[in-house]
């Protein structure tokens, strides 16, 4: 079934406001375009200068994705060398690169005959705080000028002013959809199956293009017929989007070699090359590059940039690895970890997934969870944690998960870990034990509900006459 193209015109009226605003002003300004995976993001930036053109104005776009290799002098360079522009050849990543000479190359690659330069980066998310600093002063009016926007994508903010967030379809939008698979007269003869499609896809673009193909495939949906509201509430989607993926795309149909491609590639969190999935499968780069076409012509897999490959979509991720025996999923995450260099970040996915771990490796992962919860990230920090416990039980492990659930004020979580500890003489972490308990009773109210006035307050002064000797 072919994907009609849904133009967003509120978002784009948006994003146009923004062009005119540079092209009047002639001083460049950024914009961070948010939306969960399967909006519309990527779709909408493709549509972005088909828009513009049609309103007269002539986009330069420099359009790149945030992988684990980006950095700006990489995407200048790989934009110069795709357009045979002399100016990248002059780029040096091992030189310390300021704004200044990332102004001054953007500035070089400028085409005359274009009236703005949008530089857009995809999965924004993905950018480090300094890579994003260092983006919003090349674009920030107040140091330069020239006729240039940046627009940063991706599911979270990075802290720009001018936001748009992508959400579901609109009314608007979703009718149209419908009408463009089904007919414009669909949605006012089949008013209990417009009903249905919008309670059950709740107007999400990419939960509604998978509920139509499926139900289009089936017979539920034609031009000229809709199936009984009745009969559609009682199958078996959408209870489990994964059912729907799974009729998309079947396991089934692929061959050894593409499917080995495809299980390297969902249990990795960033985009792998060519030469990483070489590495890791064994099969020669020419072989690899035959079979990623094919996966990304039947949708499988999408292209980042010019080298990197990923998943379609995150469920698509989900349905492969759902897909893959336990035992072959910790071969392909140790020979993943064995054969690619990976951040801190992304050895302790692979190492998440291990049935047995290394003292290095508990060492590596107990480092990485300190980052995280010195970041506020508790919950993440909190599951590597229970990986260690489960992999070989702690009374540290034990006193780490309690106390980031006390920084998540989850109280009984926190009691749940840190109580016995309290019992345990001798233990090194006691005083910090007994800090984080006292801090739970007293904003759960416990000094009333069951804790004598005595116990309760040599709980607190003992935990927080000793706070010198927090380890936070």
């Amino acid at each position: 079934m072919n994907q009609p193209n849904i133009f967003r015109q509120n978002s784009l009226t948006e994003i146009l406001s923004i062009v005119e605003t540079v092209l009047q002003s002639n001083n460049p300004d950024a914009l961070q375009l948010i939306g969960e995976a399967g909006a519309g993001k990527t779709t909408l930036l493709i549509q972005l200068n088909t828009y513009l053109e049609n309103y007269g104005i002539f986009p330069q776009v420099i359009h790149t994705n945030a992988d684990n290799n980006y950095s700006i002098i990489k995407s200048l360079k790989n934009y110069s060398y795709a357009h045979g522009l002399e100016e990248g050849y002059e780029l040096d990543s091992s030189r310390s690169i300021t704004s200044k000479h990332i102004h001054r190359y953007l500035t070089g690659l400028r085409n005359p005959r274009k009236d703005i330069l949008i530089y857009l980066v995809d999965d924004a998310h993905h950018l480090t705080i300094e890579t994003i600093e260092s983006l919003r002063m090349v674009f920030d009016p107040d140091i330069s000028s020239g006729k240039r926007l940046l627009i940063l994508s991706g599911r979270k903010s990075n802290g720009l002013v001018n936001t748009l967030e992508l959400a579901n379809y609109s009314n608007e939008e979703f009718n149209e959809y419908i009408s463009l698979i089904l007919g414009s007269n669909w949605s006012s003869h089949y008013p209990d199956g417009v009903d249905w499609l919008e309670s059950i896809s709740k107007k999400h673009p990419f939960h509604l293009s998978l509920l139509l193909e499926y139900c289009v495939q089936k017979g539920f949906m034609t031009k000229n017929y809709c199936a009984p509201k009745s009969f559609l509430e009682k199958s078996k989607y959408p209870d489990d989007l994964l059912n729907a993926i799974g009729q998309k795309y079947v396991i089934d149909s692929l061959n050894e070699q593409c499917l080995h491609l495809l299980n390297i590639i969902a249990i990795n969190n960033s985009g792998l090359t060519t030469r990483d999935l070489s590495n890791i499968s064994g099969m020669t780069p020419a072989m690899i590059r035959r079979k990623l076409n094919k996966l990304v012509e039947s949708g499988w897999v999408s292209k980042i940039g010019a080298r990197h490959y990923e998943c379609y979509h995150p469920l698509v991720k989900e349905h492969i690895k759902r897909n893959i025996q336990k035992k072959s999923k910790e071969e392909l995450h140790r020979r993943c970890l064995k054969q690619c260099h990976y951040s801190d970040a992304e050895k302790v996915q692979h190492l998440l997934e291990f049935s047995s771990l290394k003292n290095s490796e508990k060492s590596l992962m107990v480092n990485y969870a300190n980052q995280l919860e010195s970041q506020g990230l508790y919950y993440s920090a909190i599951q590597i944690y229970e990986k260690l416990n489960t992999a070989e039980s702690s009374a540290d492990y034990q006193f780490y998960i309690g106390r980031n659930f006390a920084k998540l004020y989850r109280v009984n979580k926190a009691k749940e870990f840190l109580f016995s500890l309290s019992k345990v003489e001798g233990y090194k972490y006691q005083a910090d034990v007994h800090y984080y308990l006292g801090l739970m009773s007293v904003s759960h109210g416990e000094s009333k509900a069951g804790l004598k006035g005595k116990d309760f307050m040599e709980r607190i002064i003992h935990g927080l006459g000793q706070k010198g000797n927090l380890i936070d």
